[in-house]
C-alpha cells in the first residue's frame, strides 16, 4: 500500500513538473517565434529562397495537376520548380502562425516522451495526430517523411544482429580478443575499451554493450574487482565506436540517409576521429581508475587465471559459422552499396536495353537498404520455425515506431520553415558572413550544443531536429557547411558520454549492472563524463577544422 502511494506520488509529481514545463515553453516559444524575422537584405535572402523551394517541392504535385499550369509548362518542355512557385518569405504572417504551432506541439510531444519516457510512443502519436489536425503537417508528406527506408535497415539489421547472438558468434568473438590481454590490467583495459569500441562500429551500442557488460561483471567477479569503474570506460568506447561507421548508431543511419552519406564516407570522415578520440580518452580513464584503486587491485590479482569459455553459446556450429560469414559479407555489402548499385544498373541495362535505363534504376542508396534485408531474408529462411521468435523478441519494434512518428514530426520543422529560421540565428550568432571564420563557428556552435543537449535528452530527437538546420546552411553553400553532418554525428555520440542517461548504451549498462546489485550515482558519472566528453570534442573539432580549412583552400 505504501509503494502505491509513493509511485502514486511519483506520478502526480512528474504530471504537474510536465504541465508547467509545457505551458512555460509554449509561451515562450509563441512570444518569441513570432518576432524572429529573418531579413530578406541580400546577406540573408538566400535563406528565403531555400525555403520557398522547399515549400514548392513539397506542394508541387498539386500545383502541377492544375491544367493550366501544367499544359504552358509541358509546352516548355519541361517543369520547372522555379517557375511553378512564388516566392514565399519566411517572415508571411501566415507562415510564423504555422511555425509556432509547429514548435509548440513539437515541444510538447518531446518533452511528453522525454518526462513519461515509459509511453514515448503515446506522445510521439499524438504529436503526430494534432500536427496533421491543425493543418500544419500534410498527411501525405507525413508518410514520406516517415524514413522508412532507415526503419527497414534498423530491422534487417536487429534481426541480423539477434542471428550472431543466438549463435554464439558475439561471445565466441568477445572472449578471443579479451583472452590478449595476458595479465596486464593495464593492456587488459586498452582491449577492454577496443573491444568495446570496435563492436560498436561493427554491430552496433546496444546490441555491444550487453556483451561487453555481461564481460566486464564476470571478469570483476573472477578478480574481485569493483565492476562500476570498469563498465562506465567501457560504455564511453561504446558511444565513441558508435560514431566511427554508419552502423554503429541509429543517428549515424539517419544523417547517411538525409545527408546522402555512405560507408565510405563514414570510413574518410568519422572513423579517424573516432579512433583519436579513443586513444585521448584511454588515458582519461586509466587515471580513473587508477585513482580509484581498480588498477592496483587487478595487479594484486593477477594469480587467478580467467577462464572464459569462448564456446559457451555456441549450440551449433552450422549456425556459427554461417553467421560468420553472413556477418562479414554484410558487413562488406553495406561498405560496397554503389559499386554494387553500378553493377545491378548494368544487369539491368543488359536486360532490359539502353531504352529502358531511365525507366530503371537502382541508387546506391537503395542498395543501402536492400543489402541488409537480404541478409534478414536468408536468417529468416535458415532459422525456420524460431524466426519469428526471433523477429519478435531481437527487432525494437518500440524505439522504431518511436522513430517513425518522431520523423515525421521532426519533417514539420523543416516544411514549416522553423530550421531555417534556426538556421538564421546559427549564422547571424557566428558572424553572418559567408566565410571560412563563420564556417568554424557554425561547425562549433552545432557541435557543442548538439553534445551537451544529448548528455541530457535522447540524442535521436537533438539530430532529427537539427539535421534540417544543417541542410539549410549547405544549401546556402556556407563555407565548411559540408562538415555540420559530422558535427552533428560528433555531438550526439561523443555528448552521450557526460551523463548516465546520455545514451542507450549508458541505461542499458547501468541497468544489466543494478540488477546484479551495483549502482552508480548521477554525480560519480558526469565527473568523468564532463572530462572525457570535453577532451573528446577538442579532437572532433580539430578534426571538422582541418577539413573545412581543407576543403576551402
Amino acid at each position: 500500500m505504501m509503494e502505491s502511494h509513493v509511485n502514486e506520488g511519483v506520478s502526480r509529481r512528474k504530471i504537474v513538473t510536465f504541465v508547467l514545463l509545457a505551458i512555460i515553453g509554449s509561451a515562450i516559444i509563441a512570444a518569441l517565434l513570432p518576432s524572429l524575422h529573418v531579413p530578406e537584405t541580400e546577406e540573408f535572402l538566400i535563406i528565403h529562397k531555400v525555403f520557398s523551394k522547399k515549400v514548392c517541392k513539397e506542394n508541387i504535385i498539386e500545383i502541377v495537376l492544375e491544367g493550366k499550369v501544367l499544359h504552358e509548362a509541358l509546352e516548355k518542355g519541361s517543369i520547372d520548380v522555379s517557375e511553378l512557385c512564388k516566392f514565399v518569405s519566411l517572415n508571411d504572417p501566415v507562415v510564423k502562425q504555422k511555425q509556432t504551432i509547429a514548435a509548440v506541439i513539437f515541444y510538447v510531444s518531446i518533452l511528453a516522451a522525454i518526462t513519461f519516457w515509459e509511453r514515448r510512443v503515446a506522445a510521439v502519436f499524438l504529436g503526430f495526430v494534432a500536427l496533421i489536425l491543425t493543418g500544419v503537417l500534410p498527411f501525405r508528406m507525413a508518410l514520406e517523411s516517415m524514413e522508412l527506408g532507415l526503419i527497414l535497415f534498423l530491422i534487417s539489421m536487429m534481426i541480423v544482429v539477434g542471428y550472431l547472438k543466438e549463435s554464439g558468434f558475439l561471445r565466441f568473438i568477445t572472449v578471443k580478443v579479451v583472452a590478449l590481454a595476458g595479465g596486464s590490467p593495464t593492456r587488459f583495459l586498452f582491449i577492454l575499451m577496443l573491444l568495446s569500441f570496435v563492436l560498436a562500429a561493427l554491430v552496433d551500442e546496444v546490441s555491444s554493450i550487453v556483451y561487453v557488460t555481461l564481460l566486464v561483471l564476470e571478469t570483476a567477479e573472477l578478480l574481485g574487482l569493483n565492476p562500476i569503474p570498469w563498465l562506465i570506460v567501457a560504455v564511453f568506447a561504446t558511444n565513441l565506436g558508435s560514431a566511427a561507421t554508419m552502423i554503429g548508431n541509429p543517428i549515424g543511419i539517419y544523417i547517411g540517409l538525409f545527408f546522402e552519406k555512405g560507408f565510405t564516407d563514414f570510413l574518410r570522415y568519422a572513423s579517424p576521429a573516432a579512433f583519436t578520440a579513443l586513444l585521448v580518452a584511454y588515458p582519461i580513464s586509466l587515471r580513473y581508475l587508477e585513482r580509484r584503486g581498480e588498477i592496483g587491485k587487478m595487479k594484486r590479482a593477477l594469480g587467478k587465471r580467467i577462464e572464459l569459455d569462448p564456446w559457451a553459446e555456441v549450440k551449433n556450429k552450422t549456425d556459427f559459422y554461417l553467421s560468420a560469414v553472413l556477418f562479414v559479407l554484410t558487413i562488406l555489402g553495406i561498405a560496397l552499396h554503389t559499386e554494387l548499385a553500378v553493377l545491378v544498373q548494368i544487369i539491368l541495362t543488359a536486360l532490359y536495353g539502353e531504352n529502358a535505363k531511365h525507366m530503371m534504376y537502382v541508387t546506391p542508396h537503395d542498395m543501402l537498404v536492400i543489402v541488409p534485408v537480404i541478409s534478414a531474408a536468408i536468417v529468416i529462411a535458415r532459422t525456420g520455425f524460431s524466426a519469428r521468435k526471433l523477429v519478435e523478441e531481437r527487432v525494437e519494434w518500440w524505439a522504431l515506431l518511436f522513430f517513425m512518428f518522431l520523423f515525421a514530426e521532426a519533417a514539420t520543422l523543416s516544411y514549416t520553415g522553423v530550421t531555417d529560421v534556426l538556421a538564421y540565428l546559427i549564422l547571424a550568432a557566428v558572424g553572418g558572413e559567408m566565410n571560412v571564420w563563420t564556417g568554424l563557428n557554425a561547425n562549433l556552435l552545432v557541435l557543442v550544443v548538439t553534445a551537451v543537449a544529448s548528455g541530457f535528452v535522447d540524442n535521436m530527437p537533438i539530430i532529427v531536429a537539427l539535421s534540417p538546420v544543417a541542410k539549410t546552411l549547405m544549401s546556402i553553400e556556407l563555407p565548411g557547411g559540408e562538415m555540420l553532418p559530422w558535427s552533428l554525428l560528433f555531438g550526439g555520440t561523443m555528448g552521450g558520454n557526460l551523463t548516465i542517461i546520455g545514451s542507450t548504451a549508458n541505461i542499458v549498462a547501468i541497468g544489466i549492472a543494478e540488477k546484479r546489485g551495483f549502482r552508480i550515482s548521477f554525480q560519480e558519472w558526469i565527473k568523468i563524463g564532463a572530462i572525457v566528453v570535453a577532451a573528446t570534442l577538442v579532437v572532433a573539432y580539430i578534426w571538422l577544422a582541418l577539413h573545412v580549412i581543407e576543403v576551402i583552400v
